[in-house]
């Protein structure tokens, strides 16, 4: 009950650190297993954060496609806690082996003032609003993602569409 209530109030830290109390008390032996678990399968995962983050933020500045086109490059990312793992495993999967988002990478384009007329030249349209510009400027991101790491199969979201 307090650590949805915490979240929704603004007190994320202190909501997450009551579900993770809560759940080390109510499964322990699945907090247990699962921590194992991340030991095992990932246990270089914070220091393997950094450098995909500096990697990504690297292949999208670099970009020929994208030359010009971004104002502000940011990327972000996260990995997955043992509590928020046994969230998902309680609400969606029955098998640990099916979460496959242990790290997270959030980026984020701001388009330079310019992007939305370069676009439309060089696509020989007459103009593209700023949403078709964004549109089409994640999606030149996402290419540069696809090429560095594999693509699961029936696993895309699309969140810009």
């Amino acid at each position: 009950l307090y650590a949805p209530l915490a979240q929704t109030v603004g007190l994320a830290p202190l909501g997450c650190e009551l579900e993770a109390v809560s759940y080390r008390r109510l499964f322990p032996g699945h907090v247990s297993r699962l921590g194992a678990w991340f030991d095992a399968v990932w246990p270089d995962a914070h220091q393997l954060l950094p450098r995909l983050i500096a990697e990504l933020r690297a292949a999208v500045e670099e970009a020929p496609s994208l030359h010009g086109l971004l104002a502000e490059v940011t990327v972000t990312g996260r990995v997955k806690t043992v509590p928020s793992t046994l969230r998902k495993l309680l609400r969606d999967v029955d098998d640990v082996e099916a979460v496959r988002d242990v790290l997270a990478l959030r980026l984020v384009l701001a388009p330079s003032v310019g992007a939305a007329a370069e676009l439309a030249a060089s696509l020989e349209q007459p103009t593209l609003s700023r949403p078709e510009a964004e549109a089409l400027l994640c999606y030149a991101a996402y290419k540069q993602v696809v090429t560095r790491w594999r693509e699961e199969p029936g696993r895309f979201k699309d969140f810009v569409a």
